[in-house]
């Protein structure tokens, strides 16, 4: 009986491994059964809200084995490697599938080297993209300008 257990939850720790290291897996599937997939690209993006419209939100991150021939064209070589992988992925169409992607007001510049592909016609299977300005603060001023975004 004890060893049984330790198989089920070995299975569980696995299943639980597997979903964490392919997040996006199960967002295309919900994606092909015609969910509307929300891809965000930080936890300072609230998913609370997202889940709450019916959305199906998943996390994109940054494979940092990933080359990125494609960003190296375009992103300045200061910028970190995960922000030039995160532009790799999205303006060569890994990201298709999303219906919109969230990005960050702390990622504003891969949010414009990405619109300034897409201007140019370069990234023609990216998302639609939107930018969470909102400043982390309780200030009177900010408060405003979050009100206002």
């Amino acid at each position: 009986m004890k060893e049984q257990n330790s198989a089920s939850l070995q299975n569980l720790f696995e299943h639980f491994a597997n979903v964490y290291h392919n997040r996006e897996l199960a967002a295309q599937k919900a994606h092909q059964l015609g969910r509307k997939i929300i891809g965000r690209t930080s936890h300072d993006i609230p998913v609370e809200p997202l889940l709450a419209a019916g959305f199906f939100p998943v996390l994109i991150t940054a494979d940092l084995s990933r080359a990125t021939p494609f960003a190296d064209l375009y992103v300045d070589p200061e910028l970190p490697g995960e922000t030039r992988i995160l532009f790799e992925s999205i303006s060569t169409g890994d990201q298709a599938f999303l219906d919109l992607l969230i990005l960050a007001r702390a990622q504003d510049k891969l949010y414009y080297f990405l619109k300034e592909i897409y201007r140019l016609g370069r990234a023609p299977h990216m998302p639609p993209l939107l930018m969470l300005d909102l400043m982390p603060s309780q200030r009177d001023s900010v408060l405003a300008y979050n009100r206002n975004r």
